[in-house]
């Protein structure tokens, strides 16, 4: 991420989240904390790294409860998913001058 160890656990969570995927985690991580039997969420996400580019990663956090519910701690794990976002929009772009090509010669 392009931070140390230290500057990153100083940081929220939310100054790291890419701005437009902001409200997509608030809104996963209170099913978790609203609900007393879920336990887990995971989605994919863009996060800005210390050196200001973004990486995309596929985040799974786990809570764990206790018997009244309370969340006691947060568990999590992020994969870098960035080359695999990065081919998916080389194909997509590939895909759509094949279309184009298509579309022009009257296929």
């Amino acid at each position: 991420m392009g931070l140390s160890r230290k500057k990153i656990t100083k940081k929220h969570w939310k100054e790291l989240t890419h701005p437009d995927d902001l409200q997509e985690s608030i809104d996963s991580v209170k099913t978790v904390t609203d609900q007393p039997n879920k336990i887990n969420h995971s989605l994919e996400k863009r996060y800005i790294t210390g050196y200001g580019t973004t990486i995309y990663c596929r985040i799974t956090s786990t809570a764990l409860k206790n018997e009244k519910g309370e969340i006691l701690y947060w568990v999590h794990q992020l994969t870098d998913i960035t080359q695999r976002k990065q081919a998916l929009s080389h194909i997509k772009k590939g895909l759509e001058f094949i279309q184009r090509i298509k579309e022009k010669n009257g296929d």
